[in-house]
């Protein structure tokens, strides 16, 4: 017998899951106006500040290099003071419109005065009447501009020697000299930058530099140094009276006679005094709140005086 089929009934479908929806964008940064860019004048502005700058540094930067490729020393023998020719005249290559060379007088020198931006000086006593030595300049594109010349005074002839750099050339420029003069001459010298030496001179010797040392030897006259940045150092000493000061550098002095006054003062350096070992007392003061070695004999009510001060040093007073 024959079977119908069974009726069938459609099976349920679930539908498939779907992922999740994405989320959403952060409403801040959504809402954030996007990066302006500095207004014209701004950039204009910034465009202008390099211009000059290269404006600026471009010159001194050719003036450098020119500076550099042309440097050249130049030496030439000068000689001033007493001569037997009174004739004489300055000869030798003008520097700045003022003629080096040999002058003559009838007098013997009394004094020396040295003026200078930028170079070495050296001074030695000899039983000459003249100033004898030679001056050496070291100079780029310009030369500087140098002044040597006799003055009469009272006291007797005083020789001036004078020199200066432009500005803007100041690094390429320096004037040195290294004389031999007459041993009873006074000393001035005041320079910039530069190294001084006095050797075997019975005058007075001042001596001011800003950023050089200075060393002295067999100095009878009295004596008052300065430098700003730089050491200061005396050998054989039979001056009586010594003012030494120094702003950043040590000073050590020494003696071959006992003084009657000592001024010796460094800002930023140690300071040392020997002084001959004749039995003779000192009045010591200074260095309070510094490091002391006081080896020579005190005595408060001596003629004898030694005033030491150091801002950053120790100071040290012994025999020798």
């Amino acid at each position: 017998m024959p079977t119908s089929p069974m009726p069938t009934s459609p099976i349920p479908t679930s539908p498939m899951p779907t992922s999740a929806a994405a989320p959403s964008a952060d409403p801040k940064r959504a809402h954030r106006p996007p990066p302006r860019r500095p207004p014209l004048a701004i950039r204009l502005g910034f465009l202008a500040v390099g211009f000059l700058a290269a404006l600026l540094t471009l010159p001194i930067a050719a003036l450098a290099f020119a500076n550099n490729l042309g440097t050249v020393s130049e030496r030439t023998a000068i000689r001033f003071g007493a001569s037997t020719d009174a004739s004489a005249g300055p000869v030798g290559e003008p520097f700045g419109g003022h003629p080096g060379g040999v002058s003559g007088n009838s007098q013997a020198i009394t004094q020396i005065v040295i003026r200078l931006q930028s170079g070495a000086i050296t001074i030695r006593g000899s039983d000459r009447a003249s100033v004898e030595g030679d001056r050496v300049v070291e100079r780029a594109l310009q030369a500087p501009t140098i002044d040597e010349h006799l003055d009469a005074t009272p006291q007797g002839p005083v020789l001036r020697l004078e020199s200066s750099c432009p500005a803007a050339l100041a690094p390429w420029c320096r004037v040195s000299y290294d004389l031999s003069v007459p041993r009873g001459v006074a000393v001035d010298i005041e320079t910039a930058t530069g190294s001084v030496t006095v050797a075997d001179v019975t005058g007075a010797v001042v001596v001011s530099t800003g950023a050089g040392s200075i060393s002295l030897s067999e100095i009878a006259g009295s004596v008052a140094v300065e430098s700003g940045a730089g050491c200061i150092t005396a050998r054989g000493l039979r001056s009586p009276v010594v003012n030494a000061q120094s702003g950043a550098g040590t000073v050590d002095l020494a003696f071959s006679s006992p003084p009657t006054m000592v001024q010796s003062h460094s800002g930023a350096g140690s300071v040392g005094v020997v002084v001959p070992d004749d039995g003779s007392s000192y009045r010591v003061v200074g260095g309070e709140g510094t490091t002391r070695f006081i080896d020579v004999v005190t005595d408060p009510r001596s003629s004898r005086s030694l005033d030491l001060e150091s801002g950053a040093g120790s100071i040290r007073a012994r025999y020798g």
